[in-house]
């Protein structure tokens, strides 16, 4: 057992060496007059193209980000740059190493009597996004009211526009920004980008989830490992461990990113690759990582991709795929809008798309995930952002 245990516990740095701060996403960021953030959309939907056809020049690394945005998850995980192998090595390590697993119910079992759940995402992926969509309407129903967003804007409100925050302008954050505001949810912005950001995201966290009534039941969506407990050096200290020190609450800590199929990491992937093919993929994360880094981890399994689409977009069937025919070819991007939300055509810059694409077929076909029961308006956009056909579904 030795073994194995010294291996685990020599990997845990590489459950730090991923989690940068928030690239900024290049380009699709504009403003109007009036101060408002805007997206560009088309911008980066054109390089996918160059992608796709192979004739972009740059390197792709960058604008994963950007390019989950647009929808184009095929190059977010194809075009990743993997420096290694996965690590079949490691196969003997984690078989004899004792793994606790939770099924789904104990995961929800741990998480519903807990004050403060701490759950992080991904900026370049939507699979945790769409994970934590479905586990929204449990929350409610387990007594969570209060739902802190790493991503909120000052100002913010229950309308969602462009401006709501800088990750909710991608659609499947949207979408689970616009469940939580159906459920009730009372949002909480805790990050404002000051120095000491964790350690500030902490008090602000802190200030927002207590009153006179005292603490209100909170789920917290974090970007990659700012929801981690553990630290080595006061450096490396993030605001899960600021926020357990300043409260005195322990939070509940979920790491629903680090172990994906497009981890740099071989190790990582190793990882992924043998929870996702041979165990269930909730992993009690007391004996799993000496120390502790996380409470829970989550494996997520591949993402399969219908017509160029990652069947993520369905959300477990509560949407289908339905093919659009795009008739001018000078479109780079077709987008789905709630009809219900375009009252004018100043709307198309404030609004938040519900799904995205820029893969267009032989057919001249693109295809895109829609809610039964709702109208949609479809519209097609050049290379300039000008709309060039728009059309009510």
């Amino acid at each position: 057992m030795k073994k194995p245990l010294r291996r685990l516990t020599i990997l845990l740095v590489l459950f730090g060496s991923n989690l940068s701060s928030a690239q900024t996403i290049p380009n699709m960021v504009e403003f109007d007059t009036r101060g408002k953030m805007t997206f560009n959309y088309a911008v980066i939907a054109e390089v996918s193209h160059e992608i796709q056809n192979g004739t972009y020049q740059g390197q792709i690394e960058p604008i994963l980000q950007p390019l989950c945005f647009v929808g184009d998850l095929k190059n977010v995980l194809i075009n990743k740059e993997v420096k290694e192998d996965i690590d079949s090595t490691l196969y003997s390590a984690l078989e004899q190493f004792p793994t606790k697993l939770l099924s789904f119910d104990q995961f929800i079992e741990r998480i519903k009597n807990e004050q403060v759940v701490m759950i992080n995402e991904a900026h370049n992926r939507i699979k945790p996004r769409a994970f934590i969509y479905s586990l929204l309407p449990i929350l409610k129903k387990e007594g969570f009211t209060h739902l802190a967003m790493e991503t909120l804007a000052e100002g913010f409100s229950n309308k969602l526009t462009s401006s709501t925050g800088a990750y909710t302008n991608e659609p499947m954050m949207g979408l689970l920004y616009r469940r939580a505001v159906k459920l009730g949810f009372k949002f909480i912005n805790y990050d404002n980008g000051a120095q000491n950001r964790d350690s500030m995201q902490a008090v602000n966290l802190w200030k927002s989830i207590k009153d006179s009534t005292g603490f209100h039941k909170t789920f917290v969506i974090v970007g990659h490992g700012h929801n981690m407990e553990y630290y080595s050096s006061p450096g490396e200290k993030f605001m899960g461990a600021y926020f357990k020190e300043i409260s005195g609450i322990d939070p509940l800590t979920i790491d629903n990113m680090q172990m994906q199929e497009s981890s740099i990491s071989s190790q990582l992937r190793t990882f992924h690759d043998f929870f996702v093919n041979t165990i269930p993929k909730f992993i009690d994360g007391a004996n799993f990582v000496i120390p502790p880094i996380n409470d829970i981890y989550i494996c997520l399994p591949d993402t399969k991709f219908e017509h160029n689409r990652s069947t993520d977009i369905l959300l477990n069937g509560e949407r289908e795929l339905k093919s659009i025919q795009v008739k001018d070819t000078q479109t780079v991007i077709v987008q789905q809008y709630l009809a219900s939300e375009i009252n004018q055509p100043s709307d198309f810059k404030s609004r938040v798309p519900t799904d995205q694409t820029t893969y267009i077929d032989a057919e001249h076909k693109a295809y895109l995930a829609f809610f039964p029961h709702e109208k949609y308006i479809i519209v097609m956009r050049n290379a300039k952002n000008e709309i060039i056909s728009s059309e009510k579904y």
